[in-house]
């Protein structure tokens, strides 16, 4: 692949040019560049628009809100459930929160006990973008993909003599 696809599954993340919406925070992270690859965002719209978009394998990541209220998710988590685990199936997961209070890890550790098969996720707040702290979110998002499909880089130059 030659960028690095983000699907965002937010339900506060609506198209706009607010600077302080989740929508812009989240653009914001199109400016950055990684391994040579740019981050390319892809948006849900809604959840019916979400569940089609995690029938594909081209994200390498899918950001997931932990509280979806806007699209009619409950206080247990039901609908986040029901997407994470969508997600788990084909993509890396990184999960996204407001604030990581009692709350909503309680939701996330529950659903990661009775789904013991699923990978660990990545962990992000909302301040880690609005404190544009894009370059570490970059390798963050970066490095666990790759580790999530077992490739490494090696960083050697092309004159470098190796021997096995």
């Amino acid at each position: 692949m030659n960028d690095w696809n983000i699907l965002i599954i937010d339900d506060e993340a609506i198209v706009g040019d607010d600077d302080r919406s989740r929508f812009v925070l989240y653009k914001k992270l199109e400016n950055q560049k990684h391994s040579g690859k740019n981050f390319v965002l892809t948006f849900a719209e809604s959840v019916e628009h979400a569940r089609q978009l995690l029938t594909c394998a081209k994200h390498d990541l899918v950001l997931l809100d932990v509280r979806l209220p806007g699209w009619g998710d409950n206080n247990s988590g039901h609908l986040f459930n029901e997407l994470f685990k969508s997600a788990a199936k084909r993509h890396t997961v990184g999960l996204v929160s407001n604030q990581w209070n009692e709350d909503g890890m309680e939701i996330v550790r529950q659903f990661l006990l009775d789904n013991s098969e699923i990978s660990m996720p990545l962990f992000f707040t909302l301040r880690d973008f609005e404190n544009n702290a894009f370059a570490v979110i970059a390798s963050q998002i970066v490095t666990h993909v790759m580790r999530q499909r077992n490739q490494y880089e090696l960083k050697i130059g092309p004159n470098t003599e190796l021997r096995l």
